[in-house]
């Protein structure tokens, strides 16, 4: 079995195949670490193409920036309001009759910005506001799959985040080629508040 030609091509992510291509009077056997192969018989000679990966490129990323809602009360805006005002705020809003609210309505409220903005921007319909919510994708290519044990854990990872938000590696495909591994990372950034470490740990 004859080498006849090697060519080249690099991929947007920076990785670079290889393909060998090979001639032979008998049939040839593929190696068994190629991502690819391809095998012709034409007029009595075989013709093998292998393909490889040369490198692990560079890292190819995709961010996805979108909004969405949360409650009104829960803006950093009102992050100051007596816990037990927003307590009454938030039983209220359930229900007005609520008996343990006793004679207590928004307007009766001690904090200024329950009685004054936050009441007021309920009566205008204002009961929710917008917060981004970020996912970044990292492809690859490696010799090893990653790793799933810090999914679930907050990220040391370099992601776009709003505000002073932090993210949280949401999750992991991977997929053998040959003797490398083709992975895609994602990470999900927090919202208006960074995910608590206490409650997710962090990972790697």
């Amino acid at each position: 079995m004859a080498l006849t030609k090697q060519q080249w091509i690099k991929e947007p992510s920076g990785a670079i195949r290889r393909f060998d291509t090979y001639t032979a009077f008998n049939e040839p056997t593929p190696s068994p670490s190629c991502r690819t192969y391809d095998k012709t018989l034409v007029d009595g000679v075989w013709t093998l193409v292998e393909e490889y990966y040369v490198n692990t490129g560079k890292t190819q990323a995709r961010v996805e920036c979108t909004l969405m809602t949360e409650p009104i009360e829960s803006a950093k805006y009102f992050d100051d309001v007596d816990a037990g005002e927003m307590k009454k705020w938030k039983l209220w809003v359930q229900n007005p009759q609520d008996p343990t609210l006793g004679t207590w309505t928004p307007l009766t409220s001690t904090d200024p910005k329950i009685s004054n903005q936050l009441f007021a921007l309920w009566k205008l319909g204002e009961r929710t506001y917008l917060v981004p919510r970020i996912v970044a994708r990292y492809t690859n290519v490696a010799t090893s799959p990653p790793t799933a044990v810090d999914i679930g854990k907050i990220s040391t990872a370099d992601v776009p985040v709003a505000h002073d938000g932090n993210a949280i590696y949401s999750g992991m495909s991977a997929q053998q080629e040959g003797d490398l591994w083709r992975y895609e990372l994602e990470y999900m950034a927090s919202g208006e508040r960074p995910f608590n470490t206490f409650v997710y740990g962090t990972g790697g």
